[in-house]
């Protein structure tokens, strides 16, 4: 699980800064500061949740945002009763399931519908990303977002893989981050255009992403989800790791 943390906290950092606190870190992106994603606290296992509607009340200014987001450490659990409270106080609360695969025993395979590494593949799956993207969001957002990423892409830092239907159209893309050091891959932003799920690209996109991990020395492979589609990811073998609790709330005055 200590491989997994810092493996997230590198891959945090690639568009992060962090700051450390006494007992917990921000997290900010300032290049890209609509994205709430990337602007949040992260709660250390040694934090006293008895702080913590204090810390909830002075996080806008901390973050210099008109919200609160706050993430809470992978050892800590929150009673009922502070969900309730929280609750009762108009907080969103929500789990990050973290999944990971031991490849040891993943025996591979090649998909010849999936790509990467390639000024093709790079340009099909940025496409495929800010059309995903652009059905939850501004398309001016989407593409600002998939401009932070894309450098990282280029120099690859981050492997972007890239799904085809049968007819050659470009219709899901993926992240693979490798932590060489920690011999451990991240999964991230998978996304497959709403025709073409539930038709089996999702697991070949998957599949392959796994076996290039393994190709490469890595010793495992890990993601972050949620219980709505967890249950694709345990038929593809990942098992349960651990969740993180998150607290989110949106003012609608500003800071």
């Amino acid at each position: 699980m200590k491989s997994v943390v810092k493996a997230e906290t590198n891959y945090l950092l690639l568009t992060c800064s962090k700051k450390p606190q006494l007992s917990y870190d921000v997290y900010k992106d300032d290049k890209l500061p609509q994205l709430f994603a990337s602007h949040f606290i992260q709660l250390r296992d040694a934090y006293s949740l008895t702080d913590l509607h204090t810390l909830l009340d002075h996080t806008p200014a901390i973050l210099k945002r008109n919200y609160v987001h706050v993430k809470g450490s992978i050892s800590q659990d929150f009673s009922i009763s502070c969900k309730k409270a929280l609750f009762d106080l108009g907080y969103i609360l929500d789990e990050e399931l973290f999944y990971g695969v031991d490849l040891s025993s993943w025996s591979g395979y090649r998909n010849d519908r999936v790509n990467w590494g390639t000024e093709k593949s790079l340009k099909d799956g940025c496409y495929v990303m800010q059309m995903f993207d652009s059905l939850t969001m501004d398309e001016t957002f989407a593409r600002e977002k998939l401009n932070r990423r894309r450098p990282l892409y280029e120099q690859g830092i981050i492997e972007l893989f890239v799904c085809y239907s049968e007819e050659g159209i470009p219709i899901g893309c993926a992240e693979l981050y490798l932590d060489h050091e920690e011999k451990i891959s991240k999964i991230e932003e998978v996304a497959i255009l709403e025709p073409y799920q539930r038709k089996g690209y999702g697991t070949g996109l998957i599949g392959q992403m796994l076996t290039v991990s393994k190709q490469w020395g890595i010793k495992s492979s890990y993601l972050v989800t949620n219980r709505q589609v967890k249950n694709f990811y345990e038929k593809q073998g990942f098992q349960y790791i651990h969740h993180m609790t998150t607290i989110f709330k949106y003012l609608f005055s500003s800071i």
